[in-house]
């Protein structure tokens, strides 16, 4: 899945220009957000879902 949202964002940048490096940061701060708020949206960190607490897990 990474190298398909890779492959398309790669044409987008060239959409904008080969002269700057502007696009190519925007591009890569979408991805960030878009990263975030999957985090935030499917994972929920928050609510203590995923990898158990060890240190509450019996004796050792």
């Amino acid at each position: 899945m990474d190298q398909v949202i890779g492959a398309a964002a790669s044409p987008v940048v060239g959409l904008f220009g080969e002269d700057s490096s502007l696009p190519m940061a925007l591009i890569m701060l979408v991805a960030v957000v878009a990263a975030g708020l999957a985090l935030a949206g499917l994972a929920r960190p928050w609510h203590g879902r995923g990898e158990p607490d060890r240190s509450r897990a019996g004796g050792h």
